[in-house]
């Protein structure tokens, strides 16, 4: 990789740069299994192809979703939804700077019977992050670390000019810094797959009990519920 501005890298990019909702929501107790390994075999498609901090933050939430996966009573115990959600605020203010990026989100909540307007998007992220299993809310460490790979995947995929330098500053208090550089058209796509994954990984979550509608992909074979866990 190659970086097109800066004059210094400030990480290891893998293969992505080149050198440079409402608040009543109520949360679901349980875990999507089958959702939670659908989401696993999207992320583990683009392993290894992404900056590092990015890359981290993605092995912290696999661990996290893998083990909850092969091991829902875990959620059982976890804390209270908190009061303050920081890592879902500065995802929602950067989203809420890029009009593209808030056009994806839109497009991401939006299905057959339901038309997710472009200024709705934030509206429609914190009302499914709100329903998201209680596990996975930012007072826990699955939730936490849920939130601080949104917050990544954004960062790198929004540019510098859409974080303003406030967000930039409460980003940095959470260690997540935006890249200096621009974005590869690969690096771009990847990005943009993972984003929407992610989101994916939101909707059907909200529906604990239920099976995805489709089989998981890994590794370039369909595989059918139930599956073993991705990690031991």
């Amino acid at each position: 990789f190659d970086y097109v501005k800066g004059s210094e890298k400030p990480r290891d990019a893998g293969t992505v740069y080149r050198n440079s909702g409402t608040n009543d929501a109520r949360p679901q107790l349980n875990v999507n299994v089958s959702a939670a390994y659908s989401y696993l075999s999207a992320l583990t498609r683009e392993q290894g192809k992404l900056p590092d901090e990015l890359q981290t933050a993605q092995a912290t939430l696999q661990r996290h979703i893998a083990t909850l996966a092969s091991d829902p009573e875990r959620a059982e115990n976890a804390n209270p939804v908190p009061r303050d959600r920081p890592l879902l605020e500065l995802a929602s203010k950067m989203i809420l700077r890029d009009s593209e990026l808030q056009e994806q989100v839109a497009e991401a909540f939006t299905t057959r019977i339901h038309l997710v307007k472009t200024s709705e998007a934030v509206d429609e992220l914190k009302s499914y992050v709100g329903t998201l299993p209680r596990i996975f809310q930012e007072s826990n460490e699955p939730g936490r670390a849920l939130m601080r790979y949104l917050c990544e995947v954004i960062v790198n995929y929004s540019t510098a000019d859409n974080i303003s330098p406030a967000t930039a500053r409460q980003l940095a208090t959470q260690q997540i810094f935006a890249p200096d550089g621009d974005l590869t058209p690969e690096g771009s796509k990847i990005l943009s797959r993972l984003l929407d994954a992610t989101i994916e990984g939101y909707r059907w979550y909200l529906h604990p009990t239920e099976k995805l509608p489709w089989p998981i992909l890994l590794n370039g074979r369909w595989l059918p519920f139930p599956m073993m866990p991705l990690f031991p």
